[in-house]
């Protein structure tokens, strides 16, 4: 049997800008019900089920880290491997970096193109 839950409630929570799973968890349901009727009352016209910013990490930055650092040795030919060891960190953290830098224009994090193999 499904449960049914207070769509008020579940609205009145994203409202004051909480994420669907902290609901889910609060009215023991399933982030994927929360985000259903999210999506409903937005098309029905609920205000209160407005889009909340994005909090991906497609810009973020790692504060922890010497980002300098990382830039300077990749322009000096570090490969993502050397660096995240380096720093006790990992590749795709560092790839991340770099690409985030890349959207900003900072020039030491140009890509680079991999040569094929003849």
């Amino acid at each position: 049997m499904t449960r049914v839950y207070d769509r008020d409630v579940i609205l009145e929570l994203w409202a004051s800008g909480e994420t669907s799973a902290k609901i889910a968890a609060k009215i023991d349901s399933t982030s994927g019900y929360v985000r259903t009727i999210v999506k409903i009352s937005r098309e029905n016209g609920d205000e209160r089920a407005f889009r909340h910013k994005a909090t991906g990490n497609a810009g973020h930055l790692p504060s922890r880290m010497d980002h300098d650092a990382v830039l300077d040795r990749w322009q000096a030919g570090w490969a993502a491997k050397e660096i995240a060891r380096f720093i006790g960190s990992t590749p795709k953290t560092i790839y991340g970096l770099l690409i985030a830098y890349r959207r900003r224009g900072d020039p030491r994090a140009v890509s680079r193109k991999t040569r094929r193999r003849e």
